[in-house]
């Protein structure tokens, strides 16, 4: 019985330190489709134009965009093949 606990304790806390991490933008190629869900819930999708330390610059139509790093909770790849959520 302590087997299939002590499984489900560390699938737990891998999921929660997955869920705790910053979203790592420096992944994300500069021109790709992305994405970008802030801390209050607002999404933003377009081009990722550039990134800096402190700000993310997504071009949305022909306006860019500028989302402070701090604010960010989600980044994600759009792929072309899918519509965004």
């Amino acid at each position: 019985m302590t087997k299939p606990l002590s499984g489900l304790g560390l699938l737990l806390i891998v999921a929660l330190a997955g869920c705790s991490s910053q979203p790592d933008v420096e992944r994300v190629p500069v021109g790709a489709e992305v994405q970008v869900v802030t801390e209050d819930g607002a999404v933003v999708t377009g081009t990722l134009a550039a990134r800096d330390e402190k700000v993310v610059q997504v071009n949305v139509g022909r306006q860019t965009r500028e989302v402070p790093r701090e604010a960010i909770a989600d980044v994600q790849v759009v792929e072309a093949s899918k519509p965004a959520p």
